[in-house]
């Protein structure tokens, strides 16, 4: 309670300093004191930086959408969220993704209720669900994340078997990785690195990648002016090599 008590108080003052200003830029008269925290609040309440709210339980996910739903701000994501599949029809009603750990969970009270299934779940409701780690080994697997994710799904009968890209998102990303065999493996036998709608074709050297020449993607067009920067650094590193 005392948290969130002082979490509206800082807001109602961000809402007074936005007034402040607004008054200012529009009628002029003295310029109002400075505040760079306001400042970045501000930012906030006019939609020009992104909230990207760290919790865990159920209980501050939906009490801080009722904040943000009171001072007229966004919240683009939850972090971490290991009981987001409590509150995955909130977050699919209110349009916020859950950055969300595949098995990461009990290292401290606010992670006790953690599933293995929190992706599937909410991934199931129709909220955006996204793969995430603070790991920096797992952060260059999470293809491995989203399989342990969706294993747990299927052992629960929760997993669609259709896929279905998230809001907002492409049906087939120009920046992606593809794989000759299962995302689970732990040493894919070739991968793929697409880079604005070009291949970039990756042989694994003894340990170590070698870039090669780059092909067109006939399934996705290029964002102008980025086939040629992907093919120039392709060829810059093939020179490297």
């Amino acid at each position: 309670m005392g948290n969130i008590a002082y979490v509206r108080q800082t807001w109602a003052k961000a809402k007074e300093y936005d007034r402040k200003w607004a008054k200012y830029e529009k009628s002029g008269g003295e310029i109002p004191a400075r505040d760079l925290a306001m400042d970045t609040l501000r930012g906030v309440l006019h939609g020009k930086i992104l909230v990207h709210n760290h919790c865990y339980r159920a209980d501050e996910m939906a009490i801080m959408i009722d904040v943000a739903k009171e001072f007229g701000y966004k919240i683009a994501s939850f972090q971490h969220g290991v009981e987001a599949y409590k509150v995955a029809d909130l977050l699919k009603e209110n349009g916020i993704c859950g950055a969300l750990w595949a098995d990461w969970y009990g290292f401290k009270m606010e992670s006790y209720d953690a599933i293995n299934e929190n992706i599937a779940y909410v991934h199931n409701a129709g909220a955006c669900a996204i793969v995430h780690s603070d790991d920096a080994n797992g952060i260059q697997r999470l293809n491995q994340e989203a399989a342990k994710a969706m294993a747990a799904g299927k052992r629960a009968g929760s997993t669609s078997a259709k896929k279905r890209p998230g809001p907002g998102c492409r049906p087939i990303p120009q920046n992606r990785s593809e794989f000759s065999n299962r995302p689970e493996a732990l040493k894919p036998a070739k991968w793929r690195m697409w880079f604005c709608g070009t291949a970039i074709r990756s042989v694994p050297i003894r340990g170590r990648t070698r870039y090669g020449s780059t092909e067109r993607c006939c399934m996705t067009p290029p964002i102008p002016g980025c086939a040629r920067s992907a093919t120039s650094s392709s060829a810059s590193r093939a020179k490297e090599m």
